[in-house]
């Protein structure tokens, strides 16, 4: 019998590592497509589609321009400090 209870607390810590440092890459290199970042973190396109949709949602990271013209903007948010909530993620 297997315990996987801490296998979810882990995946979702690096999950929440992997968005951040997503984060720390279209801030330091804006054109990156997401494959690019993708294969910077190590993680697949797909994993990467999805934290950069997540992220969007959040109103964290936002896409100008189409298809080979991209550049991506991160906001960072004025007001959070570190006694109020981060990001959900």
């Amino acid at each position: 019998i297997t315990d996987n209870v801490g296998n979810g607390d882990i995946k979702s810590r690096d999950r929440g590592k992997n968005m951040l440092r997503l984060l720390d890459i279209f801030a330091e290199y804006p054109h990156f497509s997401i494959t690019e970042a993708a294969n910077m973190l190590g993680i697949v396109k797909r994993t990467a589609e999805r934290y950069v949709s997540e992220l969007q949602k959040e109103g964290l990271l936002v896409k100008h321009g189409v298809t080979r013209n991209v550049k991506w903007e991160v906001i960072f948010p004025s007001n959070l400090t570190s006694e109020k909530k981060s990001p959900r993620f």
